[in-house]
């Protein structure tokens, strides 16, 4: 696996609803990204994240691609909305959450270019 900046450099050559399913540790939007793209470039890509150690397959019947390293946790809406790449959803989303809770993953999210 790449180091941290390398990591972010990596990271940042990928498609951006990839880049922010792996970003938030969703592996339901990280399968719908790969669905939305032509199905040779989603396994290629899928091939490569694997082999790159940023993902790993679990034996699950679903066999649903798995972030492999820690991300900041973000509560289920917020990581969905980021995943689908619709800002205004995301601060839909912060909107609902308590206000302290929300600045802090806004401020995270902002440094990480994310928002």
């Amino acid at each position: 696996m790449p180091e941290p900046d390398e990591r972010e450099q990596f990271l940042a050559t990928l498609p951006v609803p990839v880049r922010l399913a792996l970003r938030a540790q969703n592996a339901q939007a990280l399968e719908t990204a790969l669905l939305r793209m032509p199905p040779d470039e989603a396994e290629a890509l899928m091939r490569w994240l694997v082999a790159a150690g940023v993902v790993r397959v679990t034996d699950e019947p679903s066999t649903r691609p798995e972030p492999e390293r820690p991300m900041p946790h973000l509560p289920p809406a917020v990581a969905e909305a980021l995943a689908s790449g619709n800002t205004d959803a995301v601060y839909a989303a912060l909107a609902e959450m308590p206000p302290d809770q929300a600045d802090k993953i806004f401020e995270d999210l902002r440094q990480q270019g994310l928002l």
